[in-house]
């Protein structure tokens, strides 16, 4: 019997998450796919790292926090990267440490045998004045949505300053994102970008992609792993998600008053 693909899952942590880290670690445990764990701690202090490591099987690394939140994060998931290529690990599986992710979820998204696929994890994002509860999935922006929001500019002033700002002249620039309605269905969908709450990155991907904010066309790069998303696409890969691994996002502090498209 051949031997099965190696995976290193785990997430850049901090003690910020210690509210929700019980039930994140015992999912991790729970994975049907063997697998090994690493957590990135980068808490201001090696306390939060000391708590860690007292769990059996879990191997902790503290990197100090840099000025921005995002940096770090991105510092830390790069790590990773080097942790799983020294160690000759075949997959990185990101979980963040405030997604609930299924027990099957790394047996469903090594099944597909793609080089990145995503699961499904919904955050709250401020939107044309409303607070809404979307999916972390993207899709390419058509030339009839373009138009129409071109058109309709009273119904999309948002993204239309972002239009006029960085002088967006072709649908290809910008992106969507799903709806829950488009993923209801159980499928393999090929998508643009995607988050890393959950997301299995193949070692052809990692060898020669990193997370990082670099500019995409005219527009600012959001986040360390939209960015990572536009790296590996410009090197040959392809993006996809399987909707049917559905996870639970443990958001402190959620917001009232969400709407539900």
């Amino acid at each position: 019997m051949a031997n099965k693909a190696r995976v290193l899952m785990g997430t850049p942590i901090c003690d910020i998450y210690e509210y929700c880290l019980d039930e994140y670690l015992e999912a991790l445990r729970k994975q049907k796919y063997p697998s090994d764990i690493l957590l990135v701690d980068n808490s201001e202090d090696e306390t939060f790292s000391n708590q860690l490591k007292k769990e059996n099987g879990i191997k902790v690394i503290h990197v100090p926090p840099e000025s921005k939140r995002r940096e770090t994060v991105m510092k830390c998931r790069n790590l990773m990267i080097e942790y799983a290529i020294d160690n000759n690990y075949d997959f990185i599986f990101y979980i963040d440490a405030d997604t609930i992710i299924p027990k099957d979820a790394l047996e469903k998204l090594m099944l597909p045998n793609k080089d990145v696929i995503s699961g499904v994890v919904y955050n709250i994002y401020q939107k044309e004045g409303r607070i809404m509860q979307l999916p972390a999935l993207w899709t390419w922006l058509t030339n009839e949505e373009f138009g129409q929001i071109l058109r309709n500019k009273h119904l999309y002033p948002e993204i239309n300053k972002k239009i006029e700002k960085y002088k967006v002249t072709e649908s290809s620039e910008l992106r969507r994102q799903f709806t829950e309605k488009e993923i209801l269905e159980p499928k393999i969908i090929k998508i643009k970008c995607c988050g890393a709450a959950c997301l299995l990155v193949s070692r052809k991907v990692f060898m020669d992609t990193r997370f990082n904010f670099d500019k995409v066309g005219n527009q600012e790069c959001p986040g360390e792993d939209i960015g990572f998303c536009n790296e590996a696409v410009k090197n040959g890969h392809e993006i996809f998600v399987n909707t049917e691994v559905v996870c639970k996002h443990l958001i402190k502090n959620k917001p009232k008053n969400i709407f539900y498209q």
